[in-house]
């Protein structure tokens, strides 16, 4: 027993260690001054020595990558945080399949293919990044089939209301919109973005409320839909019936939802011209 004693302290001093440099890493991320950066680097690679020694915790270094992918898009050095992110992610899935795949480390997963989606978005690899879409969102909906549920696999279809104020439904919401995001960018697969967002505007209405701040937000997003693929389709080299129709009515269709985001905006601010145009700053970042 008294042998056993150093051991367990070791193991509490490399945690500490791991855990101490990280933290105070993302710390210093947070407060985003120009020298922060190299002192978060300095942590952040003493962190990554230490994370797969005994006694840190088996995610440590995905995190430890997460954080170093991170700094490095902070700064705007795009391809040092892609290669940064593809590790962590690959290791973010080895602890998946290890340990069977708990919440903690589908979390894990789900963040980095989020952060690997988001950063390849930036890089103009829309094609890439909607297969990181794809894969979080089947990611997000693997607990309703381990539970017995339908799952969506990445399809459309909204959670039912019970559940459509949850953090999972929220978290659902977020990646269908992102992925209908990278649809739009996508030459020729603009009209399959515009399901994905119907369906977020018809759980949000359904879970919050016709005129809800979320039913407002989401309205928005469907107008920029219908927006963008009036635009492809004003833009596309074929100019038949079937096309100018499609322009008609997607130009016709988010001109109706503007009208209606809109008021509804107007009615929830109480006449407040300054609250309103500040709303419409949050909805436009949001969007």
């Amino acid at each position: 027993q008294a042998s056993a004693k150093p051991e367990k302290r070791k193991r509490k001093e490399v945690l500490s260690s791991w855990a101490e440099a990280f933290l105070q890493a993302m710390q210093l991320l947070d407060v985003n001054a120009p020298r922060a950066v190299p002192q978060a680097k300095a942590l952040l690679d003493q962190a990554l020595t230490s994370a797969d020694k005994p006694g840190a915790p088996r995610e440590a270094p995905a995190l430890t990558l997460r954080g170093l992918g991170y700094l490095h898009a902070s700064v705007g050095e795009l391809q040092q945080a892609s290669i940064a992110y593809i590790k962590a992610l690959g290791l973010a899935t080895r602890c998946v399949k290890e340990t069977g795949g708990g919440p903690r480390m589908r979390a894990l997963e789900l963040g980095c293919r989020r952060d690997l989606a988001v950063l390849l978005r930036e890089l103009g690899r829309h094609g890439d990044a909607h297969k990181q879409w794809l894969a979080a969102l089947a990611l997000l909906d693997t607990p309703d089939k381990q539970a017995g549920g339908a799952g969506g696999g990445g399809s459309a279809a909204p959670p039912s209301l019970a559940d459509a104020k949850s953090n999972s439904a929220l978290a659902r919401y977020d990646l269908l919109l992102s992925l209908a995001d990278c649809l739009l960018h996508l030459p020729g697969r603009e009209e399959e973005a515009l399901p994905l967002v119907q369906a977020v505007v018809d759980a949000k209405v359904s879970a919050f409320g016709d005129k809800s701040p979320q039913a407002v937000a989401a309205r928005y997003d469907l107008s920029r839909c219908h927006r963008a693929i009036h635009r492809a389709c004003a833009a596309a080299s074929v100019d038949d019936a079937a096309t100018q129709r499609a322009v008609t009515e997607h130009l016709a269709a988010a001109r109706a939802l503007d009208s209606a985001w809109h008021g509804q905006l107007r009615t929830l601010c109480d006449g407040d011209l300054r609250t309103y145009a500040d709303q419409l700053v949050v909805i436009g970042q949001v969007g």
